[in-house]
Order: C-alpha cells, then structure tokens, then sequence
C-alpha cells in the first residue's frame, strides 16, 4: 500500500480500486453492459476504506440505497452531508 508523502498525493484509484479502468460500453448500452459496470462500480467503492457503516464494507454505501446496505451490514451507512476538507488550505488540494 502507498503512502502519502508531501510531495506526492496517494493515487486512490491505482492503490484501492479493483477495477482501475471500468469496463467501456460500445454503441447503446445493453441491460448487461449497464449491470457489469455497476458491479465495477461497487467493488471499486467497497475497496476503499472507511470508518462508515461499520467500516467493514468500505464507501459501498454510496453505490447503495439504506434498504439494500442494510441487508450486508448491521451498522447503517450515514452519508456525510459535506465533504471534509482535504488539505490544510481547505481548497481540496495539499499546500
């Protein structure tokens, strides 16, 4: 696993994500082109960590609905109503 540096942000989709580059869809979408990259999408939230929902299923809870969430874990997954800050500077970006 990286680790962050100063200089050098963590990349989280090339450190977390299962699919680094989701599957592309050529010409109008199937039912099962839409469903496989769904599934992308979802193992992608779920491999990032996170303290939410118990903290054992990563960010899958904003993939989700609370009912569907509800059926994998006990503790539900409380949305933040705003990001936090990521940087000192409060602009999203490491001074």
């Amino acid at each position: 696993m990286a680790t962050y540096t100063q200089d050098k942000p963590i990349n989280y989709r090339e450190v977390y994500f299962t699919h680094v580059a989701l599957r592309k869809s050529h010409g109008n979408p199937t039912y099962n082109d839409i469903q496989h990259l769904y599934k992308q999408v979802k193992a992608n939230a779920a491999s990032l960590p996170s303290t939410l929902g118990g903290g054992q299923h990563g960010h899958l809870g904003l993939t989700t609905n609370a009912m569907t969430y509800a059926r994998i874990a006990s503790t539900p997954y409380v949305r933040p109503t705003a990001p936090a800050p990521l940087g000192p500077n409060n602009s999203g970006t490491i001074a």
